[in-house]
């Protein structure tokens, strides 16, 4: 008589199907296209104290006037308070009396904290609403978006930027540089150089529309910087001293 083999569980004769789970795979025209912001710095610096180009820059309402690709802008609404002290700078006081003078009308000023702006950049042509945010004497930051609440409540689903941030910031020329110094001077005793950074992120909904504007993104922000520091010449003068 035959001896039996043990018994083998019937779903080990029963042979399982081979399946495939084929992962995500992106297309070429995808592994073209843009996955996350573009991002720019230009900067320059200029003879010019921080206080009076912080006083250029926080002037939304004057954009339209001097900076290239943007054809509106105004302020829609305005802080009641300060949203902090401005930095002061040591080398300028002449006492602490003018020195609180200072920061009492810094607290007493208002700022804007939201704006709506209409730019033609390359392809498009749009308006949008920003919500701004003021460091009084350091920066102005602009933001936009669908990520922004601001945004989806008034641009209404119009606003071609998933996120669109412009920041301007400025600083003591040494200060930027990390230098314990004192104010740097050129041509004359007295000239006070401040490094003035234009900061551009934007991510587009359109990733197409965002590849042809990255051609001409780097352009497009020494434009703009090129602009204010024509329009700080134009309200300050050229004081014989040139930007770096």
């Amino acid at each position: 008589m035959a001896t039996k083999g043990p018994l083998r569980p019937l779903a080990n004769l029963v042979r399982s199907p081979n399946l495939h789970h084929a992962a995500p795979r992106r297309t070429f025209l995808n592994s073209l296209l843009p996955s996350s912001p573009l991002t720019i710095n230009v900067s320059r610096t200029l003879p010019y104290p921080r206080a009076a180009l912080y006083d250029l820059i926080v002037d939304v309402d004057a954009y339209s006037s001097f900076l290239p690709f943007c054809q509106h802008s105004r302020v829609t609404a305005w802080s009641t308070t300060t949203p902090g002290a401005p930095e002061s700078d040591q080398s300028q006081l002449s006492s602490q009396h003018d020195q609180q003078q200072k920061q009492q009308a810094a607290q007493s000023r208002k700022w804007p904290i939201e704006g709506q702006l209409t730019i033609g950049f390359g392809p498009i042509t749009q308006s949008y609403t920003s919500r701004i945010v003021c460091v009084p004497g350091t920066s102005v930051e602009a933001l936009s978006g669908q990520g922004e609440q601001v945004a989806k409540q008034k641009d209404a689903g119009q606003n071609p930027f998933k996120r669109l941030v412009t920041k301007w910031s400025v600083a003591d020329a040494n200060t930027a540089l990390g230098q314990q110094t004192t104010p740097r001077t050129s041509v004359g005793e007295g000239v006070q150089w401040t490094r003035v950074d234009l900061d551009l992120s934007m991510q587009l909904e359109d990733p197409l529309v965002q590849v042809m504007i990255s051609k001409v993104a780097d352009e497009t922000a020494t434009k703009m910087i090129d602009a204010f520091e024509l329009r700080a010449r134009q309200l300050f003068g050229g004081g014989g001293a040139t930007s770096q």
